[in-house]
């Protein structure tokens, strides 16, 4: 876990109950961020809410994507919204078109 960005690094542990009866010990983090304070935009899922990432608006999965693109890693959003998509950008409307990818091979 040293390729994690800083706040994405665990902090904690998180105890989880196995169908088995055995515990195992998870390592977890609770990353804060920075609500977007700005304008609003045109499509936001329903209110969902915005975060800001390089003074721009960010739904929380994508900031999460961005921090960890930044560290090598490679990915995409998987969206069930309308049936599964895979974006690399903010949706700009329902069609979830822009910053769409097609799946990997």
């Amino acid at each position: 876990m040293t390729n994690l960005p800083d706040k994405l690094r665990p902090s904690g542990t998180l105890q989880v109950a196995l169908p088995s009866g055995k515990t195992m010990q998870l390592p977890c983090c609770h990353p804060t961020f920075e609500r977007w304070a700005g304008a609003s935009i045109k499509f936001d899922f329903g209110h969902k809410p915005l975060l800001a990432y390089q003074q721009h608006p960010i739904f929380a999965e994508l900031l999460i994507l961005r921090l960890l693109e930044a560290h090598g890693w490679e990915g995409v959003w998987v969206s069930s919204y309308g049936g599964i998509k895979y974006l690399r950008q903010m949706p700009q409307d329902s069609s979830l078109a822009h910053g769409r990818v097609p799946p990997a091979r």
